[in-house]
């Protein structure tokens, strides 16, 4: 989702920021009045790499514009308008990032909800497995935190973990109506989801830690309830691994991560391509047991094969598997999973449809061409210079294609890449590997030399 961000005069545009919200009630007495708060998180991420210094300027328009207080935020996702009113920033976060490749920055502003005070009269409830839990007659002190999960530290936002907290009071009219109360609020809690409902809004949440009186008291009971949900940011696309059948794994709401590795035969060897690793995870959610293992089995099945095509976003590759995650036990809850591809990006000078080039070549100089002659007049023998030999280059190496078709028509074509002027000698192999995608050669070609190099003395004009 595109948003549009602005705050007084400074526009947050290019690249589209990433907004998140979140709710804060403030109660002046638990289940009394107060006020209502809503924060936006806004977040940028810059990749063009330009510099420390580009950086460092960015940075400085970033603090000058949040220095003013109380600004107009205005936010939209093109069709709706989320906020325009007057709001603070609350703390801007921009980590360390120094000699990285990407800027990231997070703007916290915070507005006063609109009514900003609410009535006591607060209807707060929790339905879960076990029934349903009225806390209306006192409500209870409503208080948000919120998180931002990423698979890796410097990966975009997937979601966020938003932690709610109740406090209150129950007045019960004797011990044995606390004791009832007590009994209710643990049974809730241990339940895995419910419907919280506070102030006309209801959340799915995931019953957390509770701290209630160990000891039942005769009037009023304190307790304090904490509650997660999360809050999706954006939603990932789907990865897909087709192989022989031609059978497909679809691997939904993937997050990837990638790394890359050049490959060279030495350290200072030419660049013979890039081995890129491409991670993949996520939790696939079936409608039962049987669901969730049969999608546990095709992941085994998928991860068993050699290569395939790896599909994911705007690409498509020739992929190898690389090995898989899966849990110990496969509940009816969900999956975790996790699967590892390898893949070859061919040198930027490569011809097209190439996974991996090497080419290497040896050269046998050209060498002066000598007779010598006994002389009987004469001591020692007389050498007579006939030219320079011929001088011949080999080139030997491979071709990895992303296919056999492919592969084949590099190796051919790489003779115009070859010195030209030379002859083919007899012996040179074209090793052709279909299965691999691959083709092997060895070349030599002979490069006449046609005219004296350096200039020779006339060995045989006598008395020289």
């Amino acid at each position: 989702m595109a948003y549009t961000v602005q705050y007084g005069a400074y526009t947050f545009a290019t690249p589209a920021p990433r907004v998140g919200e979140s709710v804060e009630y403030q109660h002046i007495v638990p289940g009394g009045g107060g006020k209502a708060f809503k924060t936006f998180a806004v977040e940028q991420e810059f990749s063009d790499f330009s510099g420390y210094a580009a950086h460092r300027a960015r940075m400085q328009l970033i603090f000058t514009a949040c220095q003013t207080q109380n600004q107009t935020l205005y936010i939209t996702d093109g069709t709706t308008v989320i906020c325009n009113q007057t709001a603070w920033v609350e703390r801007v976060e921009c980590p360390p990032q120094h000699g990285q490749k990407t800027f990231r920055y997070t703007v916290v502003f915070a507005t006063l909800l609109d009514p900003p005070t609410f009535s006591p009269a607060i209807t707060a409830t929790l339905v879960t497995a076990a029934g349903t839990l009225d806390m209306s007659a006192n409500p209870p002190s409503y208080r948000e935190a919120c998180s931002n999960e990423r698979p890796q530290i410097k990966s975009s936002v997937r979601r966020q973990a938003v932690t709610i907290s109740l406090h209150g009071t129950y007045h019960g009219a004797n011990r044995a109506g606390n004791q009832a109360w007590i009994t209710s609020i643990r049974s809730h809690m241990a339940q895995t989801t419910g419907v919280l409902t506070y102030g006309g809004i209801a959340l799915t949440v995931y019953p957390g830690t509770s701290d209630i009186p160990e000891n039942i008291p005769d009037t009023d009971v304190e307790y304090t309830l904490n509650f997660l949900y999360y809050v999706e940011t954006f939603s990932p696309a789907s990865a897909t691994f087709t192989y022989t059948g031609p059978t497909t794994l679809t691997l939904t709401q993937a997050v990837r991560s990638e790394s890359g590795s050049v490959k060279r035969e030495q350290e200072t060897s030419d660049h013979q391509g890039l081995i890129v690793t491409s991670t993949f995870s996520g939790v696939y959610y079936g409608t039962d047991l049987a669901g969730n293992e049969a999608f546990a089995a095709s992941v085994r099945a998928a991860m068993r094969q050699d290569s395939g095509t790896l599909a994911y976003g705007n690409y498509s590759v020739t992929a190898y598997t690389n090995g898989y995650s899966l849990p110990d036990h496969v509940t009816a809850e969900g999956v975790p999973w996790s699967c590892t591809f390898l893949y070859i990006l061919a040198p930027a000078d490569a011809p097209a449809n190439v996974e991996e080039l090497v080419v290497k070549q040896s050269m046998q100089p050209p060498v002066a061409k000598m007779v010598f002659h006994d002389c009987p007049y004469r001591t020692g023998s007389i050498p007579e210079y006939l030219g320079l030999s011929d001088f011949t280059i080999t080139y030997t190496g491979y071709v990895i294609g992303t296919s056999f078709a492919n592969a084949e028509t590099a190796a051919i074509g790489l003779k115009a890449d070859f010195q030209s002027g030379g002859y083919l000698m007899p012996g040179a192999t074209l090793e052709r590997n279909e299965d691999d995608r691959r083709v092997d050669f060895n070349m030599t070609y002979r490069y006449p030399v046609y005219a004296d190099i350096v200039a020779a003395p006339n060995w045989r004009t006598p008395g020289t």
